[in-house]
């Protein structure tokens, strides 16, 4: 369930090309110390009642919602994913890159390498997960999270071997997700079944 404010005050904002969505102002205190952290008038919003974005059209059933997300609610990658890959920069003679580059939601464990491409549908405790589809990463990967500094991985490796079939342009890493079970807990440690 959303914690809603019926009195707080609707405003329409956009996400990642998402329109006239209705957001909850969190009010003028919010407002001043998000405007004096950014040096910038700002409104801080939050999800209420009355937001409503679906996810991207494709694999969206009824029901599918995103937050303030980039386009699906979660993004699941893996331990041996990243291993793999930071094996072929190294190769390369290209420093390895941390996990973080990736901004994943959930990050899983012993699997094979890009084993997640393969699952239509996992259960993580008591969770039911869809996949969305693979995630198409953008230069943002190369910044190093802790300096700002950019670089060319992992852009570049992935390029040699993670192209998009359908769109040559992209390359991919991770696995969006759908929440099919729509409420639920998870926690550090929990079992993980490939359902298909």
């Amino acid at each position: 369930s959303r914690a809603s404010d019926p009195s707080a005050r609707l405003i329409e904002v956009s996400v990642w090309g998402s329109s006239g969505l209705k957001a909850e102002d969190c009010g003028e205190e919010a407002a001043r110390w998000i405007t004096g952290a950014l040096g910038l008038s700002c409104r801080m919003v939050r999800i209420g009642a009355a937001f409503v974005r679906p996810v991207k059209p494709g694999p969206r059933l009824p029901g599918d919602r995103v937050s303030f997300a980039d386009a699906y609610p979660l993004l699941v990658t893996t331990e041996a994913s990243l291993r793999e890959l930071n094996r072929r920069i190294s190769e390369a003679l290209g420093d390895p890159v941390p996990m973080n580059r990736f901004r994943p939601n959930l990050v899983l464990s012993g699997s094979e390498a890009f084993a997640e491409d393969t699952w239509k549908r996992i259960r993580i405790g008591n969770v039911v997960f869809r996949s969305a589809g693979p995630c198409a990463r953008c230069i943002m990967t190369t910044t190093d999270q802790t300096t700002g500094q950019r670089g060319h991985e992992p852009l570049k490796t992935l390029a040699a071997f993670r192209r998009d079939p359908r769109e040559p342009s992209q390359v991919n890493f991770g696995q969006n997700l759908v929440n099919e079970t729509k409420e639920g807990v998870l926690t550090v440690g929990d079992a993980v079944e490939v359902l298909e």
